[in-house]
């Protein structure tokens, strides 16, 4: 699996009242939505 490194402010966390965990999960999961919009949901799954 792949892994992506991103460097953020570290007041992009406390204005979205987020750990980086949960932010994280939040992009991860946005990153899955944009994919399925764009019809690349196959590559989720395999």
């Amino acid at each position: 699996m792949s892994e992506i490194t991103m460097t953020l402010p570290e007041e992009v966390l406390s204005a979205l009242h987020l750990t980086p965990k949960q932010l994280g999960d939040e992009m991860r999961l946005a990153s899955a939505v944009k994919l399925y919009e764009l019809g690349k949901g196959k590559l989720l799954t395999g």
